[in-house]
């Protein structure tokens, strides 16, 4: 075979590009990029380079392996770390899930508790409380001028807004002990903002901020804001007074 037909193909050998991963890579790599030496192992797949007298055990080589395996552990402590964050970030109620914080104005809230609104043993919604601090004292809760909050995540598919609005009025005459004439005019303002059937899926915050009032969010859409620390207590009473619209969601909120 000519010289030069040699040369040429040495140098294209020479040129070959090995596509590898970066946790891949062989010790030439480490080097640099001159494949002289480049040789394949025999039954292997695998390339090696050819190490020079002396450079048995070049820096670095040895720990490629070692780096590699590092990588992979903080990979999967990471995916780890991810799950049980996301986990602890949300509370299954009823096969939905509520967040573990809501924003309340420029308060952050934490959930203190949550449990199911029953009605002849069907699941209407999940429902969650939201405090600045957990507090497991209803009184204190219904009484406290300090940002709050109840969600609601709807279970059950088709609400009208009759029987949303018949709710609420049983829950204020209940929350309130009867007395509903000093917010009567607030209840019916309140009653106004649901004129649309709750539907499974929807979700309606309830939160209340100091000095603002009470606001409702229907499927984040603002309704309304209602003013008054009085009105303020007459609805978180009805989730959390002496005659609670659901025994059993009340304990849940209050975390017991």
């Amino acid at each position: 075979m000519p010289k030069s037909s040699s040369k040429s193909s040495a140098r294209k050998r020479r040129n070959i590009n090995f596509p590898l991963k970066p946790c891949m890579m062989t010790t030439w790599q480490r080097w640099g990029t001159d494949t002289t030496n480049l040789k394949f192992v025999p039954g292997s797949t695998r390339i090696r380079k050819s190490e020079p007298a002396g450079f048995a055990n070049p820096a670095g080589a040895g720990g490629l392996r070692k780096e590699c395996t590092m990588i992979k552990k903080i990979f999967v402590m990471t995916v780890a770390v991810l799950v049980m964050a996301s986990l602890a970030m949300a509370k299954d109620i009823g096969g939905v899930s509520l967040p573990d914080s809501l924003a309340a104005g420029k308060s952050s809230l934490l959930l203190n508790g949550a449990g199911l609104r029953k009605k002849l043993f069907i699941k209407v919604y999940a429902g969650g409380l939201y405090l600045v601090q957990k507090n497991k004292d209803p009184k204190k809760v219904i009484a406290a001028d300090e940002p709050m909050a109840i969600r609601m995540h709807f279970i059950y598919d088709g609400v009208s807004s009759k029987k949303l609005i018949a709710a609420w009025n049983e829950g204020f005459e209940n929350g309130t002990g009867g007395n509903i004439a000093p917010v009567k005019e607030k209840i019916d303002t309140f009653n106004s903002f649901f004129k649309e059937e709750a539907k499974k899926g929807d979700i309606y915050d309830i939160i209340y901020v100091p000095g603002q009032g009470i606001s409702v969010h229907i499927k984040e859409k603002l309704m309304g804001v209602i003013k008054g620390l009085d009105f303020k207590k007459a609805v978180f009473a009805i989730w959390l007074g002496e005659k609670p619209a659901d025994k059993g969601l009340r304990k849940g909120m209050l975390g017991e």
